[in-house]
């Protein structure tokens, strides 16, 4: 048999069969080492020491229970054991126990003290998720293994600490735990899975080992108060949205490691000022720092060959930026509704600019587009009003919809031969 077949149904029951045994409103296995079904509605239950196992939803939704003692013998506690017993206060795991089981202690929400004795190896997939009242709890050195979202939306939970055994945070591992303030992560962790931190809105720092070689997609997102952070020269890739408005953050350091920054990655870091991106970095993903409003300078290394999409769009303090003759495309609206930036320097390397590329730039004065681009994209420099020299080189072959339209300061321009395609109000309101 797996799991409780009695789930909320509360009728009488008489079990006649020799494979069970059915004592107290408490079903057990024929040799009682697994407790199958509690049925009681007892507020405090001992566990028979003949019991080995605790049984999938073997206590599940017992609204009554506040107290129960697992004696040494219990090795494994099944899934969704103690699921939703929302008067539980407090659990002593003995150090018999090797596993906790998905969802064990999922929504127990009156549940503040967990001892977690030694011999603990793995912690299950929700585990202690929405564990509400719980403000702090010590993983024993026993574990390995913290499951995917094991402590998700814990949010009182101010402190934890992870041992020197664990090698992976999983997803969404600690997300939502909106009163997390500070948390260590000891070095023998490799990798820190997607969503893993996202939306501790009380972390303020977090210090990453150096064994850390992978930090997942949205592992930082919406960490608000998180001003710094270190990412070691272990890591090799910053995810898709990792660092997503972390509003507090006003300074990063990209190592030489890192070769890709995801999509969206530092998305609306608002108080971030500068950044350097080091030289192994080969592509800046979409959106990878758009809205990041304080941001004034950035460098952008040697290496980096693509610009991806709304990459530093709505960047309103940058006033400046040099891209690397290693650059070959300008993505749409790469730069678009950057309001401070003066001046840019696209290089020979560029074939393309994409689709309001420098759309609503509005205090840039002047461009060179070089031989080596073959088209402007529609709205590319549409919305410049402090645009007045272009110099268009040989070379361009096409002139995209709109991508002139309204440079209200611009005076004359000089197409050259190359052109073969003007679009659509290509220059329409230069007045």
């Amino acid at each position: 048999m797996e799991g409780n077949p009695f789930v909320l149904w509360h009728g009488s029951l008489c079990c006649e069969s020799k494979s069970f045994i059915y004592e107290s409103h408490v079903l057990f296995n024929a040799d009682k080492t697994t407790i199958i079904a509690y049925r009681a509605e007892d507020n405090i239950y001992n566990i028979p020491t003949t019991v080995t196992s605790i049984g999938d939803s073997a206590f599940q939704w017992c609204s009554s229970l506040t107290s129960i003692n697992i004696p040494n013998s219990v090795i494994t506690m099944g899934n969704s054991a103690f699921y939703e017993c929302r008067s539980l206060t407090s659990i002593n795991i003995s150090n018999s126990v090797t596993s906790i089981g998905d969802s064990a202690f999922y929504k127990c929400k009156s549940l503040a003290n967990i001892n977690i004795q030694e011999g603990v190896i793995i912690i299950g997939d929700k585990a202690f998720s929405e564990c509400e009242s719980l403000t702090s709890i010590n993983i024993p050195n026993s574990v390995t293994s913290i499951g995917n979202s094991a402590f998700a939306e814990c949010k009182s939970l101010a402190s934890i600490n992870i041992p020197d055994n664990v090698t992976s945070i999983g997803n969404s591992a600690f997300a939502r735990c909106e009163s997390l303030a500070s948390i260590n992560i000891p070095d023998s962790v490799t990798s820190i899975e997607g969503g893993a931190f996202y939306g501790c809105k009380s972390l303020t720092n977090i210090s990453i080992p150096n064994s850390v070689m992978s930090i997942g997609n949205s592992a930082f997102f919406e960490c608000i108060s998180l001003t710094s952070i270190n990412i070691p020269n272990s890591v090799t890739s910053i995810g898709e949205t990792t660092f997503f408005k972390c509003k507090s953050l006003t300074s990063i350091n990209v190592p030489d490691s890192v070769t890709s920054i995801g999509d969206g990655a530092f998305h609306e870091c608002r108080s971030l000022t500068s950044i350097n991106i080091s030289n192994s970095v080969t592509t800046i993903g979409d959106m990878a720092f758009y809205g990041c409003r304080s941001l004034t300078s950035i460098n952008i290394s040697n290496s980096v060959a693509t610009i991806g999409d709304r990459a530093f769009s709505e960047c309103e303090s940058l006033t400046s930026i040099n891209i690397p003759s290693s650059v070959t495309s300008i993505g749409d609206s790469a730069f678009s509704y950057c309001k401070s930036l003066t001046n840019i320097n696209i290089p020979d390397s560029v074939t393309s600019i994409g689709d309001s590329a420098f759309s609503y730039c509005k205090s840039l004065t002047n461009i060179n587009i070089p031989d080596s681009v073959t088209s402007i994209g529609d709205s590319a420099f549409y919305k410049c009003k402090s645009l007045a020299n272009i110099n268009i080189q040989e070379g361009v072959i096409i002139i995209g919809d709109k991508a002139f339209s309204e440079c209200e300061s611009l005076t004359s321009i000089n197409i050259p031969s190359s052109v073969t395609s003007i679009g659509e109000s290509a220059f329409s309101y230069c007045i």
